[in-house]
């Protein structure tokens, strides 16, 4: 199994330090594939990213699985080994890269971005894409599309033409993380945001992902 990138990395300590009574509320509603974490995913790497500056700020592309989006052109951007991330202005990072202390001092804003294509290691076993299909169905099917209650939301939503799961992670009425999975096929595409201190990271997140768009 392929390793996460440092970004990511990064992002799960924040989401395990505020996701435990998260998981074990989703875990209680897991549809019956939930449980299978079988599958050998290929992920795009940082450098398969293009970046280009307008007017309207900067364009973000990976021309070979079909993604662009828009970030605010004061944001700053950074290649990772298997992902991209961008970063809010107030974001300073230390020596290692981290930049957490920037998110809970200052508030800084983080959209992460990875895409991976799901291999099947056996016809009788489904990838995490097909996972996440099932998961669309039974949300859709069981609670009309939204999956609700007081420390977690699991929508089904569109981007563009593709379907996909946003998942967004409560605390005290806060938002404190959001994820969205899109898939196009055995290619997955996953937007995450850091731990959220600062309610406005909510829109800075929802307005990168109306920039987004898939064609695959």
């Amino acid at each position: 199994m392929n390793k996460k990138p440092v970004f990511l990395i990064i992002l799960l300590i924040f989401l395990l330090v505020i996701g435990g009574v998260f998981l074990w509320e989703k875990n209680k509603n897991k549809n019956e594939f939930s449980d299978i974490l079988i599958s050998e995913n290929i992920f795009a790497r940082g450098d398969d990213y293009e970046i280009s500056k307008t007017s309207q700020g900067k364009i973000i592309e990976n021309k070979k699985e079909g993604l662009t989006l828009q970030v605010p052109e004061s944001w700053i951007i950074k290649k990772y080994d298997q992902s991209i991330g961008f970063f809010s202005p107030e974001t300073e990072f230390n020596e290692y890269g981290d930049f957490s202390e920037s998110v809970k001092e200052k508030g800084a804003c983080v959209v992460g971005v990875e895409i991976y294509k799901s291999q099947k290691i056996s016809s009788d076993i489904p990838t995490f894409a097909e996972i996440l299909s099932s998961e669309i169905v039974y949300i859709e099917n069981n609670f009309q599309g939204k999956e609700k209650n007081e420390s977690y939301e699991n929508e089904v939503i569109m981007v563009g033409d593709k379907k996909g799961i946003k998942r967004t992670s409560v605390e005290k009425g806060e938002v404190r993380s959001i994820e969205v999975e899109i898939f196009a096929g055995q290619t997955v595409y996953v937007f995450s945001s850091a731990l959220i201190v600062e309610q406005k990271c909510v829109g800075e997140f929802n307005g990168i992902l109306e920039t987004v768009g898939i064609k695959k």
